[in-house]
């Protein structure tokens, strides 16, 4: 739409190209934004300007924020291991690493959890049912209400629970 905008030569073509981009981590928004302006340069140094901020702008909104969340959402992981396993996935395996990072993430995940695999730093499961329940209900409790919470508000919701159970 900005290109449009904008009134950039080959708006539509210059779209596509980015999208098809969109898939390269790293180097995709450079292989975007690079023949955008240089497009956007013909209407001059202003108009190139602009588009690439605007262009900047979103590529940075988009790969720190909105994958992140999306992608954690849709995987059910915390939006701190999405950006760890592309990373990672990235540095390690470059583009298909990256592709492949985040589905092996999430196997990892689930595979943890199927197998009831102790990490260091979890307390022992309470042996009697009945605590095990009110547990799994309180947890439930603090998810529900934290959900879309700042850190501190999560904290105090934390500390609340836990009291209610004294």
């Amino acid at each position: 739409m900005l290109l449009l905008v904008c009134r950039v030569p080959n708006a539509l073509a210059l779209a596509t190209l980015g999208g098809a981009m969109d898939v390269l981590p790293y180097i995709g928004p450079l292989l975007t934004i690079a023949p955008a302006v240089f497009a956007a340069y013909g209407n001059g140094p202003v108009i190139a300007a602009v588009v690439f901020a605007a262009l900047l702008l979103y590529e940075e909104f988009e790969s720190r924020i909105l994958v992140p969340l999306v992608y954690g959402r849709m995987l059910r992981l915390p939006s701190a291991v999405v950006l760890f396993s592309l990373i990672v996935g990235a540095v390690l395996g470059g583009i298909i690493g990256a592709l492949l990072a985040l589905p092996l993430a999430a196997a990892i995940v689930m595979l943890i959890d199927q197998l009831r695999v102790d990490l260091p730093g979890e307390t022992e499961q309470p042996k009697d049912v009945e605590t095990r329940r009110k547990d799994e209900q309180q947890e439930q409790e603090y998810e529900r209400r934290t959900e879309q919470k700042p850190a501190e508000k999560a904290a105090a919701i934390a500390v609340e629970i836990a009291k209610k159970r004294k």
